[in-house]
């Protein structure tokens, strides 16, 4: 279980800004970053074998990426009648190419047992990074201050990204690998609107949301499983162990991705009082934790209905030369909808064909109360 690990990353970038004309601007560059990692550790069995596998500062990870980006932005109107008013509207487009890199636990010979999920996390030592291809394209609406619409599309190609799979002869066990090839692609809408503005009084009531909604692939022809001492192809794995009436696809869902996401919020701001309070909501939608091989079926993580509040309050007198108080208290409630029940609860099933899901994960996290008190002292 125990091993040293490091990590030096050289980087440079150049960017530039280039004005085309009053309405087209480019901004493009390219980042460059040379990544070395070394490991220090030996399996659990180096005392007793010798023939073990024992690294001494060895290299693991020495790669060298040259990660182009450009930013595209077409002003289609601007106009204003007073500094609230501001409306423009923008044409957005973007490319850029971006790496993941394996942690240290992941890339390595470690076996780390968790005592509480009785469960053990190995580690793979021959990892690669994950290259990804980012583009988007935006349009988005400003009609008033801090008062936004747009809406959005987007793909990303994720070569060698890094899954969790289950590891067949010991179910409780689990490994990192590399899944070949994945795409990305989807669609967000977002929006923020000013509900009540008084600029004399000093409050004001905003809230927003942004959906988005997402599809992920990876071909299971393209990703190898251990099976045995030897690697079969996951799709072939699939096939090999599917139930009667059950059709194997030879795509599925990128680990890790949900399919959609909501996010929403609600901000209330009294200047004039000192006061300020916060709603926040968000909910993703089911995806996949951890990719099953052999009879192990996959384990999907379940939506998670996230409702936090923060409030927070200034106190005292304004000193000469300062904006606010020196007295701020605060207090914050976090999982408020694990009163309502499950969707409050972190949840993880195995689900397989026309099967009952069953539990592989059950977290109550409960609801965190807080409050703090501050005085900033100049």
């Amino acid at each position: 279980n125990i091993y040293e690990a490091n990590q030096m990353i050289s980087s440079a970038y150049v960017m530039n800004e280039l004005p085309i004309n009053k309405k087209f601007v480019a901004t493009y560059g390219v980042r460059a970053e040379h990544n070395i990692n070394r490991y220090t550790g030996q399996s659990n069995n180096a005392q007793v074998d010798p023939t073990a596998p024992r690294y001494e500062n060895e290299v693991v990870l020495n790669k060298l990426n040259i990660l182009p980006s450009i930013n595209l932005i077409y002003k289609i109107r601007k106009d204003a009648d007073s500094v609230r008013l501001e409306r423009s509207t923008n044409f957005r487009a973007a490319y850029t190419q971006t790496v993941a890199r394996p942690s240290f636990r992941e890339i390595s010979i470690s076996q780390i047992y968790d005592p509480i999920q009785n469960r053990r996390y190995l580690g793979n030592i021959d990892l690669k990074q994950t290259l990804i291809h980012n583009a988007d394209i935006r349009w988005e609406h400003f009609y008033g201050r801090t008062e936004l619409v747009s809406v959005s599309g987007f793909y990303k190609r994720f070569i060698n990204p890094i899954e969790i799979i289950a590891v067949p002869s010991a179910p409780n066990e689990f490994k990192p690998i590399n899944a070949g090839y994945a795409n990305v692609f989807g669609a967000e809408f977002e929006i923020r609107k000013t509900l009540v503005y008084n600029e004399t009084k000093g409050h004001n009531l905003m809230a927003g949301a942004n959906f988005t909604y997402v599809v992920s692939q990876i071909d299971r022809r393209e990703v190898r499983v251990q099976s045995g001492d030897s690697t079969i192809v996951e799709y072939d794995d699939r096939v090999k162990y599917a139930r009667v009436g059950e059709e194997v696809d030879f795509f599925r869902p990128m680990y890790g991705q949900s399919p959609w996401i909501v996010n929403a919020f609600v901000t209330y701001k009294n200047d004039s009082i000192g006061l300020m309070a916060n709603l926040t909501y968000n909910v993703q939608g089911k995806k996949l934790a951890v990719i099953g091989v052999g009879l192990i079926p996959d384990v999907y993580e379940q939506p998670f209905h996230s409702l936090n509040m923060k409030i927070s309050k200034t106190f005292g007198k304004v000193h000469e030369g300062e904006d606010s108080p020196r007295w701020q208290g605060s207090f914050r409630a976090t999982n408020l909808l694990n009163f309502v029940g499950d969707i409050g609860v972190r949840r993880k099933y195995y689900e397989a064909y026309e099967a009952d899901p069953q539990i592989f994960e059950y977290l109550n996290p409960g609801v965190t109360f807080s409050v703090s008190v501050t005085y900033t002292i100049r």
